[in-house]
């Protein structure tokens, strides 16, 4: 965050005074401003500030952008309701529409999309409808496309449970507004997936092939993830020689949401079947496992309780060995995931605590506030107090001064 901070006040620095080197005019670069920022720059560094709550700084971006002479187009207006509708400012998205509108801009598809999802999002789904239908008004104008903004309805809908009403929309997108395509057929599988219900996600599936339209990556990661929730553990494997067969290659997402759901399984065959697709992904390029892959798997290790404690240990080393042979290096913000993990686990959670705090002393890894704030009330909620005060001796051992709530804590133990 201050990184970026710094790059915000650089960056409007570089349009003033004698050592002035940027200009916002490609028409104006020369020797004395050499360099021409782009919209996308002010769009992208418009987002990132929004997402790090920024938005005092963001206002200034803007004001310097107007003062520079730059009427924001869609491309920046797309960043700032995105921006703001990713981080649930939900009102903000409604009042930077309005905004937009009165600036003159039209808005695309996209757009609209932000606006109507802002709505659905606030649980104002009457206001959702309403928003669509004035979109419906001016459908053949906007640029991008009708089928986009059903779509986004559609989902909508299905988060609001409100399915005849995403039904309708689906029928009416097949008579007068556009025709539904691969996002539409695997927003209502993924809807039907949820709820494990394989009738309907199969009936969906059929409808694609009447329709005549090719399933992608998406629909086969959603069908295996259904197959996987109805416990059809084996039928994987047919689902992969049918991608083969159409030319779709399974992705990192593909892979990652199998895993997700072995490791949620939670069983000794859940694990073989999640190391077994662990060590297919680290043959298969493109969709090597990454920090966050293995993260994922550890944590479904320590989030059951129908693993031993020596199978939680086994595979906990069998994942930290992959790691390391594909030098993959144990970040502090995933051991802070181990030890939530760990420490949330009923049973023998402690001793892989334990194991992984000596892991990290081992290994030199510095410790952070928040790494002894995990520990310390992760300890206390299990009344482990006297591992607590052997906590505390280590840490002011260590030289670290604890603060606010770790402070607090050290004088409860």
């Amino acid at each position: 965050e201050e990184q970026l901070k710094k790059l915000c006040m650089q960056l409007a620095a570089g349009f003033d005074g004698k050592l002035a080197w940027a200009t916002a005019e490609e028409s104006k670069v020369s020797r004395s401003r050499p360099v021409f920022v782009q919209e996308s720059v002010w769009a992208n560094l418009i987002r990132a500030l929004v997402a790090c709550r920024c938005d005092d700084l963001a206002g200034r971006i803007w004001s310097k952008m107007a003062a520079l002479g730059i009427k924001p187009t869609v491309v920046v207006w797309h960043a700032l309701l995105d921006g703001y509708r990713e981080t649930q400012q939900f009102a903000r998205v409604l009042s930077a529409w309005n905004s937009m509108i009165k600036s003159g801009t039209k808005p695309d598809a996209a757009l609209h999309c932000s606006r109507i999802l802002a709505l659905f999002d606030s649980r104002k789904k009457t206001e959702a409808m309403a928003a669509f239908e004035e979109f419906k008004k001016v459908a053949k104008e906007v640029e991008g496309g009708a089928t986009v903004v059903c779509n986004a309805v559609i989902r909508g809908l299905l988060k609001a449970n409100d399915f005849d009403g995403a039904l309708a929309i689906f029928k009416s997108m097949s008579t007068d507004l556009s025709k539904p395509n691969i996002v539409t057929f695997n927003t209502f599988i993924q809807y039907h997936a949820k709820r494990v219900d394989m009738q309907s996600v199969l009936s969906t599936i059929r409808d694609i092939s009447k329709a005549d339209i090719a399933p992608d990556v998406v629909t086969f990661t959603t069908l295996q993830v259904a197959l996987l929730k109805a416990g059809q553990m084996k039928a994987t494997e047919g689902i992969f020689e049918a991608m083969k067969q159409m030319g779709i290659e399974p992705n990192v997402a593909t892979y990652s949401a199998m895993l997700d759901q072995y490791m949620k399984d939670g069983t000794s065959e859940g694990l073989r079947l999640g190391r077994e697709l662990l060590e297919k992904m680290e043959k298969t390029p493109g969709a090597r496992p990454n920090e966050i892959t293995y993260t994922s798997f550890l944590m479904g290790l320590h989030r059951t309780s129908k693993l031993s404690q020596e199978e939680v240990a086994d595979a906990t080393r069998e994942i930290l060995q992959r790691m390391e042979r594909r030098s993959i290096r144990v970040k502090l913000g995933m051991y802070h995931t181990l030890l939530k993990g760990a420490l949330w686990r009923q049973d023998d959670g402690l001793a892989a605590f334990q194991n992984y705090y000596r892991m990290m002393v081992k290994k030199n890894i510095k410790f952070a506030h928040d790494t002894w704030y995990i520990i310390l009330s992760g300890l206390i909620r299990r009344n482990e107090w006297g591992v607590a005060k052997i906590m505390v001796e280590e840490m002011l051992k260590s030289g670290f001064q604890p603060m606010w709530g770790v402070q607090d804590m050290v004088r409860t133990i």
